[in-house]
């Protein structure tokens, strides 16, 4: 088998900053008692500057990059922003709010000078300012990220220049694409400004090192996406795979999305770090040889198990089981997720014993309400971790508890292996510094499962999880 050529990586600040259609009106007592002037000083204090296209001050000189320098693809990495700005005028006084998110992903594709291919999702849910209340009204309310968690925008036409860049250029582009948020999607039209500074490269090669802004504007309702500093290509080159790097089991399942499975398995070959080998628990045989036939020219070793009925996520467990006595640690990932060059490396780090590490991580506030759930900070102790995007010591699926989930909420065993990881056994929980980002469809089975992960819930904390006292959540 031959393997396909490297995928050149890149670091990438994307911003999108998403204009909500009319004012949070958060926080308005004490705009109306205190005065506009001491809610925009006091209360909301001073804001983040916006981003700014200008390049650096030691940004130098130099010669433009050979056209073929620039084709591929480019990836978001960690460093990445969005979020939204809002400028209202409150009796007289100026206020500006800021909210924003570090978890956004974004892939490039560029040809002879042209951007061909672009796609950018946001996780709007984890999105914050410095007030809880005005972030749960943005939640709740203004969004309702408990059913659309995501927006994503999308290249609908290709975007050419004329010349090659050079160190400090800068052009105005007009960029179509479609944009979702809140579940709607609709075809938006914008103008883009972009600028690079020049990096040189050891024997002299000459490649972009950032694209320092994209902003639209002019979209109805007002939204506008910025682009911000950050794009960095690390020059192609061979990876060289020894024994001496680890081998991490990555498990996910699939069920009627197969046109998804070669962006999986193009996240993974580009992995630094670590050495990685895929098992799928596929629960629709309808699709099996579409599956084989995609993973036959991929550099990642690939083993499946074709399920002749549908058994839901449960499917992870029983591969991690049998992975267990030969590997301490398994990753679980989900069909419809995109993830940077480092992920499994940051997870792998993140392994403990007697511990599970993800990326979607919340505590609950008491009495316990699935959709009051809070988000956990980067590091930090959590009392629910989902299946997608997690590191956990394999020992646990060798307890036949795990396998003993109600009959009723086999659909939702995210919430069954935390009750039994954290409640039953007494393991740590935690929020990983690992990224994800996911693929909006309305085939995930999360809208189907909203009643019944309340419900268990409802259910297990009956059962004695999550009552006060009971298990404490510290710090780090």
């Amino acid at each position: 088998m031959t393997s396909p050529a490297p995928r050149r990586g890149m670091s990438r600040r994307a911003i999108i900053l998403l204009s909500v259609a009319g004012a949070l009106v958060l926080l308005g007592a004490a705009a109306i008692v205190f005065g506009p002037a001491f809610y925009r000083d006091v209360i909301v204090g001073e804001q983040p500057s916006a981003p700014t296209a200008a390049p650096d001050a030691d940004a130098s000189a130099a010669p433009a990059a050979p056209v073929e320098d620039f084709d591929g693809a480019w990836q978001a990495a960690e460093g990445s922003y969005a979020g939204y700005r809002v400028d209202e005028v409150l009796n007289g006084t100026d206020v500006t709010v800021v909210g924003r998110t570090e978890e956004v992903s974004g892939e490039v594709q560029v040809q002879d000078l042209a951007v061909t291919e672009a796609e950018i999702t946001v996780d709007v849910a984890s999105i914050a300012t410095d007030q809880p209340n005005r972030d749960s009204y943005f939640r709740d309310n203004a969004l309702e990220v408990g059913e659309h968690p995501t927006a994503t925008f999308r290249l609908t036409e290709p975007v050419s220049t004329d010349a090659t860049p050079e160190a400090g250029d800068a052009a105005t582009v007009e960029v179509a694409g479609e944009l979702t948020l809140h579940g709607v999607t609709r075809e938006v039209t914008a103008e883009v400004d972009a600028s690079f500074d020049g990096a040189t490269a050891p024997g002299g090669r000459q490649h972009p090192d950032h694209v320092r802004r994209l902003r639209r504007r002019g979209t109805r309702p007002r939204i506008r996406q910025r682009g911000a500093r950050g794009i960095r290509r690390v020059p192609a080159r061979a990876r060289e795979v020894t024994a001496s790097v680890p081998l991490v089991p990555v498990v996910m399942c699939t069920w009627r999305r197969p046109e998804y499975f070669h962006r999986t398995l193009r996240c993974l070959e580009a992995q630094h770090g670590v050495r990685v080998e895929l098992h799928v628990w596929n629960n629709n045989p309808d699709i099996a040889g579409e599956l084989e036939r995609t993973a036959a020219g991929s550099a990642v070793p690939v083993r499946f198990h074709h399920s002749p009925k549908n058994i839901g996520g449960f499917g992870r467990f029983h591969l991690a089981r049998e992975l267990a006595p030969t590997h301490p640690f398994v990753v679980f990932i989900d069909d419809d997720q995109l993830f940077g060059a480092h992920t499994i490396a940051t997870l792998r780090r993140e392994a403990r014993p007697r511990s599970a590490t993800g990326w979607w991580a919340y505590r609950f506030p008491l009495p316990p309400h699935y959709w009051l759930r809070l988000p956990v900070r980067k590091g930090h102790r959590a009392q629910y971790i989902g299946t997608c995007g997690m590191v956990i010591d394999s020992s646990i699926f060798q307890d036949e508890r795990v396998f003993e989930c109600p009959d009723r909420f086999r659909f939702v065993e995210d919430v069954w292996l935390s009750y039994v990881a954290q409640h039953l056994k007494g393991w740590t929980l935690r929020r990983s510094r690992a990224t994800f980002f996911f693929i909006p469809d309305t085939r995930n089975q999360f809208a189907g499962l909203i009643h019944d992960k309340y419900e268990f819930l409802q259910y297990l904390t009956a059962q004695g999880w999550l009552r006060r006292g009971r298990p404490r959540l510290r710090g780090r």
